[in-house]
């Protein structure tokens, strides 16, 4: 009887056809059984014996499935945490679930906006904690500083972020430690040093600003790497915007070949940014931008990670974890996919040649 049920489960379960067809054979009444093996001597002995080998087998093979669909598919709660609504961190996103549902990993998830609030956001803070989710998305700075506040044991994978380590969201990008990695937009310094390079290739002075609070690792690591390519970077620190013009005019005083940069919000705000621009194109100084956003508006080149490949990134990254990987033995994800834009009618108007072979890698060109 017991046997009996269990075939007719598996058949209701959706079980694959061979475990259908076994279920039917173990569901033929006794009166049919025993027509059949008339017409076969070699089924004349040990009927019931079969008919419960047949069952068995069913039951087997229909566990087998379900167990099957079970390791493929895993149901799961992801949280969603971005900054703020943008375009960007939309497509960031988009790249995250597009790897998750390739990779089979079922999961639910509920996606929370802080609208740049790194204080407070308590009300987000206790939903998620409410619902106890499996993994915890942040998309940009703000959203991982205040996830990795408040969750000390869920593992959080971030998007969209710079300079992590900088940050204090990980102990270094090999080896995170705790409950946080991630897939970084860092574009790796010495690729961008290369590409200035390739522009100029006389190159020694270069020049940046920074904020000692936000940046100051990141410059003490350039740096280094431009020593070791012969490169003397110059740094001029800025404690608010209002120092910006005098710390630019320090660093043209000392004869700067190019402006290099990081993304520092104490830098780039909008009325710093703009006399940035208008300085360097006045003083014939190329200048090389934190992202593509900076060459439309009069930079001369940025190199920028895609969006939807960091998404990737982190996709991949989340997936290891929900498949029992520990996130703190993780390393954190560099860019694969990066992007140039070249604004070509700047460097027509500080009077820089730009190599062809520049051009044709550029993504973007402005002209």
């Amino acid at each position: 009887m017991y046997a009996r049920r269990g075939a007719i489960h598996c058949a209701r379960t959706g079980a694959n056809s061979l475990a259908r067809f076994i279920c039917a054979m173990s569901q033929e009444s006794p009166h049919e059984f025993k027509r059949s093996t008339v017409n076969n001597p070699d089924m004349r002995f040990g009927s019931r014996d079969r008919l419960t080998l047949f069952c068995v087998v069913a039951l087997a093979v229909c566990l087998a499935s379900r167990a099957t669909a079970e390791a493929t598919e895993r149901e799961c709660l992801v949280a969603i945490v971005k900054s703020w609504d943008l375009p960007e961190y939309n497509t960031a996103i988009g790249g995250f679930l597009d790897t998750i549902s390739q990779k089979r990993i079922k999961c639910k998830t509920v996606t929370y906006n802080l609208q740049g609030q790194t204080e407070g956001g308590e009300q987000i803070v206790g939903k998620i904690r409410a619902s106890k989710p499996d993994l915890i998305l942040t998309v940009g700075s703000r959203a991982t500083e205040v996830m990795a506040k408040n969750f000390r044991s869920t593992p959080i994978v971030f998007s969209m972020v710079l300079y992590p380590v900088a940050s204090a969201f990980v102990a270094n990008m090999d080896r995170p430690g705790e409950n946080v990695t991630g897939a970084a937009m860092d574009v790796p310094i010495e690729r961008q040093l290369r590409v200035l390079l390739k522009i100029m290739p006389k190159l020694k002075r270069v020049g940046v600003l920074y904020s000692p609070d936000e940046t100051l690792p990141v410059i003490e690591e350039a740096k280094r790497i431009a020593k070791s390519m012969n490169i003397q970077m110059i740094a001029e620190p800025v404690e608010a915007e209002g120092d910006v013009p005098d710390a630019l005019g320090r660093l043209d005083k000392q004869k700067i070949e190019a402006l290099w940069s990081v993304a520092d919000g104490k830098v780039f705000t909008r009325p710093s940014t703009r006399y940035v621009i208008e300085y360097v194109l006045h003083r014939g100084i190329p200048f090389m931008g934190p992202h593509n956003g900076f060459v439309k508006a009069g930079a001369l080149v940025a190199l920028t990670a895609d969006y939807r490949d960091n998404g990737r990134q982190a996709g991949e990254i989340a997936v290891q974890i929900l498949n029992g990987a520990k996130p703190e033995g993780i390393a954190v994800g560099i860019p694969r996919k990066v992007e140039m834009a070249l604004n070509l009618q700047v460097a027509g108007n500080i009077g820089l040649k730009i190599p062809q072979s520049i051009i044709d890698d550029a993504a973007q060109v402005f002209e």
